[in-house]
């Protein structure tokens, strides 16, 4: 952040930032101070590498003239935007109005927690404002390409507004764009867009027909454990009826998701003014239900004058998720799609490597003892050929997985990106905090490493620690230490926590671990049912537990009852075990060192 302050500093000092809101595929936003106009403004600041481009600058500039001379109220606004060569690096960006309101990433995410759907009026409302910036885009011959949840952003009277135009271009100039290549989150693709093909506006239109199955139903339309086997559905399963995931089945809804999701753009809606219209049929009576206080809403639930916005539902659904390899999924789901795409095929193969796990996984719904994060947008990925990405992050500007960590900025519990480092501040008494690393990469086995130190003004009790093998809130492992100089192995339970060990107290003191003030290098090493945990390169522990065998990793910290809890992580990696072996050799091996 220090750099790109210098480098803002340098176009007249016109501009004081103040703190990072978010990273993307294409760019890091700043929220900052424009000190001529004295308004807060966003600043999207373009990744270097796409500097490198051929002719870049010259396409930057033609995009953003175009970009910035949208002007509707549902579309975000660009105020300016320069390139600029400071500091020995070349810097491409664009300056926009400043949207302090959540996105509906956040509104989905806070509904997940509480168990609750969106009421439908509310869904109506989001959609028309979708249509209505589309509307206008469209009938400039610009299509968006990335429509999506994380890129719709709410004022302060609930209106949505779609932002990012940054990747569309011109269909009237589509020499911008080559065939083949993928622009999109995998989730809201259209199957033109997965197979790599030319796209137009009736793609922006099955992206927005996602988001309302997502609104409506709790869940998109495909889900699966990566994003590659999302896209294999979007491109050959068949679209799913919504009606059994209401409580009130709608066969009209049925008819016009059907449509709305069709595999072929010419069986799609045809413009966004045919498809507000069937719309707004298919959703009449439900609407005239909604209104009328003697009855129940569309999802099936009293709507009271006290919860307007949303109605209680029970859980969602559950639907089956598809474990597809990447030879599987190239070969079945997209080879022969595309078999007669030489250009397209070329181009997904080597886009699929960088998209297959964008889609945004389910988040748990914590219990009272679990504190759980919003997610910010996830809109750039690495990963690796089996599902697990092996990877090494280090909170810096130079991190390319900084996205995939959940961070937040609520007033209880802060996730922040500051000095390189990721710093976690717990201001709630005795709650235990999962802060996860991208929860659709799951782990059988691997070798978790971090750095982290407990801060001195924290209470010496508090706990951090590496999570692994998480399930849910409910079900993960925890290999932890506290600022007292011990450690512990646990499992989360429903309701409880279990110290694995079986030893006469909770937390051992260990010479290895470090108090309060200090860094700890915590290892776990999870291999079948061994687990084996290291503290600053010394083993403490090594035990049998065949409770979990798989899933997403992350961090852990524990404040106590004095509720002042500050870690810092300095680095956290997550590598292919050396050597891996049975279940029965290691039983022989398996021991809690301390007894």
């Amino acid at each position: 952040m220090e750099r790109i302050t210098r480098q803002l500093e340098s176009l007249g000092n016109r501009y004081q930032v103040q703190h990072r809101i978010g990273t993307g595929g294409m760019a890091v936003v700043y929220k900052a101070y424009d000190k001529h106009l004295q308004r807060s403004v966003a600043i999207k600041v373009l990744h270097d590498h796409l500097a490198q481009q051929p002719a870049f600058r010259e396409r930057f500039e033609r995009e953003a003239r175009i970009i910035a001379g949208l002007n509707h109220p549902n579309i975000v606004q660009i105020y300016d935007f320069t390139t600029h060569d400071a500091d020995g690096h070349a810097m491409y960006c664009m300056m926009m109005p400043y949207i302090g309101g959540e996105s509906l990433v956040d509104e989905l995410e806070r509904l997940s927690v509480q168990n609750k759907r969106m009421a439908l009026p509310r869904v109506r409302q989001i959609i028309l404002d979708l249509c209505a910036a589309l509307t206008y885009a469209h009938e400039r011959d610009m299509v968006h390409r990335d429509v999506k949840p994380a890129n719709v952003l709410f004022d302060d009277n609930g209106r949505a507004i779609l932002t990012d135009f940054g990747i569309a271009r011109l269909v009237a100039t589509s020499h911008l764009t080559q065939e083949g290549t993928i622009l999109g989150t995998p989730a809201y693709m259209s199957p033109e867009q997965a197979t790599g093909e030319l796209v137009d506006h009736r793609s922006d239109l099955y992206s927005v027909a996602v988001i309302l199955y997502e609104l409506l139903a709790g869940q998109a339309p495909y889900t699966g454990d990566s994003g590659a086997s999302v896209l294999v559905k979007h491109i050959q399963e068949p679209v799913p009826l919504i009606s059994p995931l209401l409580s009130t089945p709608n066969p009209s809804l049925d008819a016009f998701i059907e449509r709305a999701l069709a595999k072929q753009p010419s069986h799609r809606f045809q413009s966004v003014s045919e498809m507000v219209g069937a719309f707004e049929n298919a959703i009449k009576r439900q609407m005239q239900e909604a209104s009328d206080p003697n009855t129940t809403s569309v999802l099936g639930e009293e709507t009271t004058e006290e919860d307007v916005k949303t109605v209680v539902l029970p859980p969602p659904r559950s639907t089956d998720s598809i474990q597809t390899g990447l030879l599987q999924t190239i070969t079945t789901g997209i080879v022969q799609p595309a078999r007669q795409n030489p250009l397209a095929l070329l181009a997904l193969a080597v886009a699929i490597i960088a998209l297959l796990l964008v889609a945004r996984a389910s988040q748990p719904a914590p219990t009272a003892a679990i504190a759980t994060p919003a997610v910010m947008p996830i809109d750039t990925v690495t990963e690796s050929m089996t599902g697990e990405l092996f990877f090494v992050s280090t909170f810096d500007e130079e991190d390319e997985y900084i996205t995939f960590w959940q961070l937040s900025t609520d007033s209880a519990t802060q996730r922040i990106l500051e000095n390189d480092q990721l710093v976690i501040r717990s201001n709630q008494p005795r709650v235990a905090t999962t802060t996860l690393f991208e929860p659709e990469y799951m782990y059988a086995d691997a070798a978790v490493s971090m750095q982290a130190t407990l801060l001195e003004e924290s209470a010496s009790a508090s706990g951090y620690g590496i999570i692994f093998r998480y399930e849910d809130g409910d079900n993960y492992y925890v290999f932890a230490v506290d600022g007292e100089g011990r450690y512990s192995l646990w499992r989360r339970l429903p309701g409880r926590w279990q110290e694995l060990r079986n030893a006469d107290e909770q937390w051992t003191p260990n010479p290895a671990v470090n108090p309060s003030g200090e860094a700890n290098r915590l290892r776990i090493e999870f291999d079948g049912t061994l687990l084996s945990g290291y503290i600053n390169d010394q083993l403490v522990v090594q035990l049998q537990d065949d409770s979990l065998r798989s899933g997403a990793v992350g961090i852990y910290v524990a404040s106590t009852r004095d509720a002042n809890t500050i870690v810092t992580v300095d680095s956290y990696e997550v590598a292919m075990l050396a050597t891996s072996m049975t279940d029965e050799e290691n039983s022989t091996n398996a021991m809690t060192l301390d007894e």
